[in-house]
């Protein structure tokens, strides 16, 4: 998988798009957990809106959890492996500057995938 920022401006809407190709198809069900993303202002928020050609194998939403950087997204249909599928979302940057981190999505119980 990989994670693109649009923006590292501080205090700005930075859209952060995640390309996944999966070893093997995502079952309907599947809880995926985006971690990692340190230091938004963006607050708590479930139901946090997914963008993107794919965003509808999540349903369209995401929990996002301010404090630990994590954007948890559930299937409600099969990520395939046989493609790269592609969603975005929105965070916004920190009102100081921050080091550069290492998004990393894994299957719950999964061993995380660097981004």
């Amino acid at each position: 998988a990989t994670a693109v920022e649009s923006s590292r401006k501080i205090n700005t809407v930075n859209t952060i798009t995640l390309t996944m190709k999966p070893s093997s198809n995502l079952p309907v069900g599947t809880i995926l957990r985006v971690s990692n993303l340190l230091s938004s202002n963006t607050p708590d928020k479930t139901g946090l809106t997914i963008n993107g050609n794919e965003a509808a194998l999540v349903n369209r939403v995401g929990d996002w959890t301010q404090n630990t950087g994590t954007l948890q997204l559930t299937t409600v249909a099969v990520v395939p492996s046989a493609s790269s599928s592609v969603i975005s979302f929105d965070l916004i940057n920190p009102s100081l500057g921050r080091s550069a981190s290492s998004a990393t999505v894994g299957v719950l119980g999964d061993q995380h995938i660097p981004v």
